[in-house]
């Protein structure tokens, strides 16, 4: 008799151990489990090589082909960075997310200067969201600066302002306000071909004086079109620009700074008696405004010299 109970308690048990099994077989069937996406591995910076000189200032950066353990995942964008400190905490140039230039890009012109060492990295991003960690970063230097001319000039000018003025009764209205600026215009010619290049703070043409209410200085960084980029002086030859740049002035009793825009009519070159060239003579129209800045408008003409370097 306690036989046969022990033998029914065992196959009763066997049976709730088996219909156990079945249902955990059954129910790890009906889970999905989501694949993990891994980030993408770090690109590997190609070119320039480390340590390159004589890069130009607008440099083509490339970067190793996009590798993903995921092997549905994509090259979705990448992002770029140079700088001359390798924290890259405040970089030079910052691409941002962009999904045209995923393994290579070019630089444009602005952010890099002359005989400057600079260090640059990438990471990708995959068609799932996920960035990979950055690049190692490496480094290569830019061309020298070529040798070149300053000439420079004193300047006069009266900028008309349109701001908000209080008449006799004390009423706040719209009007126009002229203030005087006063100081020195220089540009810089490369000595050879004497075409119009940048200074060390990558002006073409920098204006640096006063206002009445302190100190004012204005940089034009870029050029929109010169009729004559090659000079070859002669009393006949005139050059037309027309750029834009930053106006930075103490303007009543606050730092301001805004887009200025230049217009130079007309720029006659005057030779010397043995053929040098003596002095530049510059007509030129400004404008710009923000804001803060109001409108502003004005024109001037000076008479530039070659400064000793």
């Amino acid at each position: 008799m306690n036989e046969f109970k022990t033998k029914t308690v065992m196959i009763f048990a066997s049976s709730v151990f088996t219909a156990f099994l079945l249902s955990l077989t059954q129910l790890a069937g009906a889970i999905v489990i989501p694949p993990v996406n891994l980030p993408p591995g770090p690109p590997v910076n190609l070119s320039p090589l480390d340590g390159s000189v004589g890069a130009s200032l607008t440099p083509t950066l490339e970067a190793s082909s996009f590798a993903d353990l995921n092997s549905e995942d994509t090259h979705a964008s990448s992002q770029w960075q140079v700088d001359q400190d390798v924290s890259f905490a405040a970089p030079e140039y910052d691409s941002g997310e962009t999904a045209a230039e995923k393994t290579a890009i070019v630089i444009p012109k602005g952010p890099l200067a002359c005989s400057r060492i600079y260090h640059w990295r990438v990471r990708y991003k995959d068609s799932q969201g996920a960035w990979s960690p950055w690049s190692y970063p490496t480094s290569f230097t830019t061309v020298n600066a070529p040798a070149h001319e300053k000439w420079s000039g004193a300047v006069d000018v009266s900028l008309k302002f349109s701001v908000y003025v209080q008449d006799s009764s004390g009423n706040e209205k719209f009007g126009s306000k002229t203030v005087p600026f006063t100081g020195t215009i220089e540009i810089y010619w490369v000595n050879e071909e004497r075409n119009l290049t940048r200074n060390e703070e990558g002006c073409y043409i920098y204006f640096e004086g006063s206002n009445p209410y302190g100190p004012a200085s204005f940089c034009i960084t870029q050029k929109a079109s010169m009729l004559t980029d090659n000079v070859n002086a002669t009393a006949s030859d005139t050059a037309y620009l027309k750029g834009n740049g930053t106006l930075t002035a103490r303007f009543e009793g606050e730092d301001l700074e805004g887009p200025i825009f230049i217009d130079v009519t007309g720029a006659t070159f005057k030779k010397d008696k043995t053929g040098a060239l003596a002095s530049i003579t510059v007509s030129a129209k400004v404008g710009g405004g923000t804001d803060d800045f109001a409108v502003f408008s004005g024109s001037f003409k000076t008479t530039l010299t070659k400064e000793n370097n």
